[in-house]
């Protein structure tokens, strides 16, 4: 009895994983539309220096007040809690005709791109919580520009709901987990190098 169980999680778990993966492919065009506005917006604080430095000292000093004295545990969850919030609303604030994802997108590019501006060699910061926490916001935002689109698909095939729903798998199934283990690294990295 117990391994029949056992064998019928495993196939539920790759039908799961199955299913998330195909959506996921059908959604690259959408996830390389996202990465081309972060590179843009990234570029551009390279032609705006002055504002793209003003900009991440003004970044940094907001944030400062709400890590500098936190232990790994409260740290982590402000961090989780912030990036869950923003990503749900790049996904679903696309719904307006995908104006807020690809805002949001070009913002974050800029603030990566400025802050690589402002310190170069703080890229290697960057890295251990961005190899989760970039593709979260890319993925969050290739789903919050198709969920734009949905006045222009057939209600009977693709309407509102189904995008919306579709969407909402997508935050639970991957976008939550990558913020999750991006935290881990983030608030582990920030606690040690205090």
């Amino acid at each position: 009895m117990e391994m029949g169980k056992k064998q019928a999680i495993t196939v539920n778990m790759r039908e799961l994983c199955g299913d998330t993966l195909a959506d996921l492919l059908e959604k690259r065009l959408y996830i390389l539309l996202a990465f081309l506005v972060f590179c843009i917006g990234a570029s551009t604080s390279l032609f705006v220096k002055d504002l793209a430095s003003a900009l991440i000292r003004l970044f940094v000093e907001s944030l400062r007040p709400h890590i500098i004295d936190k232990t790994y545990i409260p740290l982590f969850l402000f961090i989780l809690s912030r990036n869950a919030v923003a990503l749900f609303l790049m996904v679903f604030l696309g719904m307006v005709f995908s104006i807020f994802p690809l805002l949001a997108l070009f913002a974050n590019g800029f603030i990566v791109g400025a802050a690589l501006l402002y310190a170069p060699l703080s890229w290697w910061q960057l890295l251990p919580h961005g190899i989760f926490e970039i593709p979260a916001i890319f993925i969050a935002a290739a789903y919050g520009i198709w969920l734009g689109f949905w006045p222009f698909a057939s209600a009977r095939d693709d309407g509102l709901r189904r995008r919306l729903k579709t969407c909402s798998f997508a935050y639970i199934r991957v976008i939550l987990p990558l913020l999750v283990f991006a935290a881990l690294i983030e608030s582990l990295l920030i606690t040690h190098m205090r």
